[in-house]
């Protein structure tokens, strides 16, 4: 047997061909509770942020687990903050309503005082 017959089944990006320079090699196979899985220890690590049975490229920073759950609460909170803006822009809008509707009442009062002084006078 020569050296391109071997029986290492790569899976990883690098199976085809080196990766940034580095062969494929290192794939090691895991057991968790009978589940069988296999990632490269050269590329992948298992996730850096606890998640069981998960693994991801060394240069990433969490398994696809960690990012879509990143991406939800994200979601969650800019949902909240468009709501709280929402509401804040409609409270404007009804205290500057108000401000307008109380001045308008404070002009007829002024008004009607004036027109009362006068009555009285004549």
């Amino acid at each position: 047997m020569g050296k391109g017959n071997t029986s290492t089944n790569h899976h990883c990006p690098g199976a085809r061909g080196p990766v940034g320079g580095i062969p494929a090699s290192n794939c090691r196979k895991v057991d968790h509770d009978g589940i069988k899985k296999a990632y490269c220890s050269v590329h992948e690590m298992p996730c850096r942020n606890g998640c069981r049975n998960y693994y991801h490229l060394k240069n990433q920073w969490g398994c696809g687990n960690c990012i879509d759950k990143l991406q939800r609460e994200q979601a969650t909170e800019r949902k909240a903050k468009d709501k709280e803006r929402k509401k804040a822009e409609k409270q404007m809008k009804e205290d500057a309503m108000w401000a307008e509707h109380e001045e308008k009442n404070a002009k007829k009062e002024k008004k009607k005082k004036g027109q009362a002084k006068k009555e009285d006078e004549q």
